[in-house]
C-alpha cells in the first residue's frame, strides 16, 4: 500500500476532477441561463476559470432570463404608451361632447411623455445587455442573433389585436356629410364582429384557466369565489353590452338610410347617437381587456418544488459531487498519515565490518604478506529510534495536521451545502409567494381601470375637472407596476429554482450542455436515497492518534 501510494492517489485525482468538471458544467449552464454562479465550498483553491465572465464592472455577464426580462420590460412599456395614446384620443372625443375637460387630456399628455422616456431608457438597457449577452456566449456584439422568447409567451397579458381594433374604432372621423355615415356603419360593424370573436377568446380562456385550478397548482392562480362572481357579472354585462349594441347598429342602419328625409337638428342627432355607438364599442372593448387581464394571469404557471427544508438537505449530501471530493480528501490526508508513521518506524541493522592488514612496509618487504594478527574483525547490531528520526517526526506531525485541517474544511463545507440549500430553497418559497402577490395585484389593477373608464363614462364627471386624467393615468400606472413586478417575481423564481436544482446536485447536463429533464415539480422521493453508497469513513469516526486500522477506498460504482 505505501508503495502504491503514488498510483492510487493518481487514480483518486482522476475521479475528484471529473466531479469538479460536472459541477462546473452544471454551474455554468446556471450561469449562462440565470448570469448568477455557485458559491464556491470553504477552503477551495482557484476558481478563476470564469473570472472575466463573473468580475468587474465590464463583465459581460447577463443570463438569458435576465435579458427576456428586459424584453418584456420594453414590450409592457409599449403598451402602456399605447394605451396611453389610444386614451388621450378618447378624452378628446368627450371634450368635444363636453364629457371631459381639457385638464384631463393635459394630465395624460404628462403621463405619454413621462411613459415614452421610460421606454426609450428600457429599450437601451435591452440594447446593450443584448450585445453584454453576445459577449457571454462568445459571440462578437456586432452579430445580429434572434431571441427564442417563446418563454415570454404566458406574460402577454395585454392582447396587442385588443389594441390594434382600438387605434381603428378611434381614429374613425365621424363627419358631417352623411352620406359617409353608410360607409362608417359597415366599418363599424365588421369592427363588431371582430370585437365578438375577442370575447369568444376571453371566454375560452376563463374556461381553461378553471380547468387548471387543480391542487397542484398554486391556489392563487385560480379565482376566489368572490373574484369568480365578480368575472361571472363582467361577462354577463359585457354580453348585454353587445346585445344592446347590435340593436343600437340596426336601429342606426335604418336612420342612417332615411337620412335624406331628415332635417338639420335631427341629422345632428344622428351623428351624436354615431359618436355615442361608436363610444360604446370602445367602452366594450376596454372593459374586455381588463376582464381578459385577470383572465390571462390566471393561466401563468410556475414549476413546483415540494421539498422541505430537511429534504432538501438530505438530497444535497447525497448528490453533491463537491461535498464527495471534501470527504475523499479527509480519506486521502488519512492515508498520508499512515505513509508518514511507516517511515517514523524503527530500524534494526545487523553490522559486520573487518580490515585485512599486512605489516608495516618498513618491516616488511612483501606486501601481499596478509596477517590476522594484524587484521581487525568487527560484528554488532544498528538500532535507529523514532526519537532519532527528527525529520521524519516533524513528516507526521504535518500528516495530523493536514488531517485536522481536512476535516474542519469537510464539516465546513457540508455547512455550506446546507446553508446554501436552506438559502435557495428559501429564496424559492418566497419567489413564489411574491408572485402570488403580483397576480393579485394585476387583477387588482385591471379592475382599477374598469373602474375608471366607467368612471369617466358617468354623467357630470366634467364638473370635477382632472379626475378622470389622474384616475386612468394611474391605473395604468399600476398596471404596468403589476405587470413589471410579476415578470421580475418569474424570473427571480427561475434563478432560485435553477440554483437549487444545481446546489441539491441533482441537475443532469446533457452532452450538447443543456439540462436534461427540467421538472415541472420537484419532489424528494426520487432524490433522498443515495444512487450509491459512499463508504468512505466519517469524520467524526476518525481518531487522529490511531494510525493502524485500514481505511476503505472510494466504491468502485463512482
Amino acid at each position: 500500500q505505501i508503495a502504491m501510494e503514488g498510483l492510487t492517489q493518481a487514480e483518486r485525482n482522476v475521479v475528484y476532477a471529473v466531479r469538479d468538471f460536472a459541477r462546473f458544467r452544471k454551474d455554468f449552464y446556471v450561469t449562462i441561463v440565470t448570469g448568477t454562479r455557485a458559491l464556491v465550498l470553504p477552503g477551495t483553491g482557484g476558481g478563476a476559470e470564469l473570472a472575466f465572465l463573473i468580475r468587474g464592472e465590464r463583465s459581460p455577464t447577463v443570463g438569458f432570463n435576465t435579458l427576456l426580462l428586459r424584453l418584456q420590460l420594453v414590450r409592457n412599456q409599449e403598451t402602456n404608451v399605447r394605451s396611453l395614446e389610444g386614451l388621450i384620443r378618447d378624452l378628446e372625443q368627450l371634450v368635444l361632447a363636453g364629457r371631459s375637460t381639457a385638464l384631463d387630456i393635459t394630465q395624460l399628455q404628462s403621463s405619454l411623455e413621462s411613459a415614452r422616456q421610460t421606454l426609450a431608457i428600457r429599450k437601451q438597457t435591452f440594447a446593450n445587455q443584448l450585445d453584454s449577452f453576445k459577449v457571454q456566449l462568445g459571440l462578437p456584439p456586432d452579430i445580429e442573433i434572434e431571441l427564442n422568447d417563446s418563454a415570454l409567451d404566458p406574460f402577454q397579458f395585454v392582447n396587442v389585436d385588443l389594441l390594434d381594433l382600438e387605434d381603428r374604432i378611434a381614429k374613425i372621423v365621424l363627419t358631417e356629410d352623411p352620406t359617409e355615415w353608410a360607409a362608417i356603419m359597415v366599418e363599424l360593424k365588421s369592427f363588431d364582429e371582430e370585437l365578438a370573436g375577442h370575447v369568444k377568446t376571453v371566454f375560452a380562456e376563463a374556461e381553461q384557466m378553471q380547468t387548471r385550478a387543480d391542487p397542484l397548482n398554486l391556489d392563487s392562480a385560480a379565482l376566489s369565489e368572490a373574484e369568480q362572481r365578480q368575472m361571472v357579472a363582467q361577462f354577463d354585462r359585457i354580453k348585454q353590452r353587445i346585445a344592446d349594441s347590435r340593436k343600437q347598429h340596426r336601429q342606426l342602419q335604418v336612420d342612417v338610410q332615411q337620412t335624406a328625409t331628415l332635417d338639420g337638428n335631427q341629422k345632428e342627432e344622428l351623428l351624436g347617437e354615431l359618436r355615442e355607438y361608436r363610444r360604446g364599442m370602445l367602452t366594450q372593448l376596454r372593459e374586455l381587456l381588463g376582464v381578459q387581464i385577470s383572465v390571462r394571469v390566471g393561466l401563468v404557471e410556475l414549476k413546483q418544488v415540494d421539498l422541505t427544508p430537511g429534504q432538501a438537505v438530505e438530497v444535497a449530501l447525497n448528490n453533491r459531487l463537491d461535498l464527495m471530493n471534501r470527504q475523499a480528501f479527509v480519506v486521502d490526508a488519512r492515508r498520508q498519515i499512515e505513509i508518514a508513521a511507516d517511515r517514523l518506524e524503527a530500524t534494526i541493522n545487523l553490522v559486520a565490518e573487518g580490515e585485512v592488514n599486512t605489516p608495516p612496509l618498513l618491516e616488511n618487504s612483501n606486501p601481499l604478506e596478509f596477517r590476522a594478527t594484524d587484521s581487525n574483525f568487527r560484528v554488532g547490531v544498528s538500532v535507529i529510534t523514532p526519537l532519532d528520526r527528527v525529520q521524519a517526526r516533524n513528516n507526521f506531525r504535518a500528516a495530523q495536521i493536514a488531517y485536522q485541517r481536512a476535516r474542519r474544511n469537510y464539516m465546513a463545507a457540508e455547512d455550506q451545502v446546507k446553508l446554501d440549500v436552506r438559502t435557495q430553497l428559501r429564496a424559492v418559497v418566497s419567489k413564489n409567494e411574491q408572485f402570488d402577490i403580483s397576480r393579485r395585484a394585476l387583477r387588482v389593477a385591471a379592475r382599477e381601470l374598469d373602474q375608471a373608464v366607467e368612471f369617466s363614462e358617468r354623467p357630470g364627471t366634467t364638473s370635477r375637472a382632472g379626475n378622470q386624467g389622474v384616475n386612468i393615468s394611474r391605473a395604468l400606472n399600476n398596471i404596468l407596476l403589476a405587470q413589471n413586478q410579476l415578470i421580475d417575481s418569474w424570473v427571480d423564481y427561475e434563478r432560485g429554482r435553477l440554483g437549487l436544482f444545481r446546489d441539491l446536485g441533482i441537475m443532469e447536463i446533457g452532452e450538447n450542455g443543456l439540462w436534461t429533464a427540467d421538472h415541472d415539480r420537484l419532489e424528494s422521493q426520487d432524490y433522498i436515497d443515495c444512487p450509491w453508497e459512499a463508504s468512505l469513513v466519517q469524520p467524526e469516526e476518525i481518531d487522529a492518534e490511531d494510525i493502524g486500522p485500514e481505511f476503505e477506498e472510494l466504491p468502485a460504482a463512482e
